[in-house]
C-alpha cells in the first residue's frame, strides 16, 4: 500500500513539474534494475553486498538526475555522503548517505526541499531497495 502511495505521489509531482498530462516517462530505474537481473541470470553470478550497495546508489542518482535536474550532486566531504544542492535555493543543501541510503535536510530548509527529502527517502525505501532485494534473491 505504501509503495503505491509513494509512486502515486512521485508521479503526481512529476506531472505537475513537467506538465506531462498523465504520461509517465520516468520509470526507467525499474528497467535499469530489471536489465541487471537479466545480466546476472545470464552470467549466473550472485550479487554481493558491495554490488548491491553500488546498484542502489547508482539507481537513486540516475533517478534523481532524470527527474529532478535542478539538484546538483557533489561529493564534497569524502565521508560517504553526497551533497544535493537545489539551484532554486543555492544556500541550502541536502545530504545523501551512500551506506544508509538516507537523505537528510536541515530543519530550516525551505518547505519544498523538506517535501523532496521525504519523497526521496520514501522512494528509496519503498521502490529502489525492495527491487534491489528482489534482484539479490533472483541472482
Amino acid at each position: 500500500m505504501k509503495r503505491c502511495l509513494v509512486l502515486n505521489l512521485y508521479m503526481n509531482d512529476l506531472i505537475k513539474r513537467n506538465n506531462l498530462k498523465g504520461s509517465f516517462r520516468s520509470l526507467s530505474l525499474l528497467s535499469l534494475l530489471r536489465s541487471k537481473i537479466k545480466t546476472n541470470k545470464q552470467t549466473n553470478k550472485h550479487m554481493n553486498k558491495t554490488e548491491k550497495r553500488k546498484l542502489i546508489n547508482k539507481t537513486f542518482l540516475t533517478w534523481l538526475n532524470e527527474n529532478y535536474p535542478e539538484y546538483d550532486v557533489e561529493d564534497i566531504e569524502g565521508d560517504g555522503t553526497f551533497t544535493l544542492t537545489n539551484e532554486n535555493y543555492p544556500n541550502e543543501s541536502m545530504s545523501y548517505h551512500r551506506s544508509y541510503y538516507d537523505v537528510c535536510t536541515p530543519n530550516w530548509s525551505p518547505a519544498e526541499m523538506i517535501e523532496h527529502e521525504t519523497l526521496f527517502n520514501d522512494y528509496i525505501q519503498t521502490v529502489i531497495i525492495p527491487e534491489a532485494d528482489r534482484l539479490e534473491q533472483l541472482s
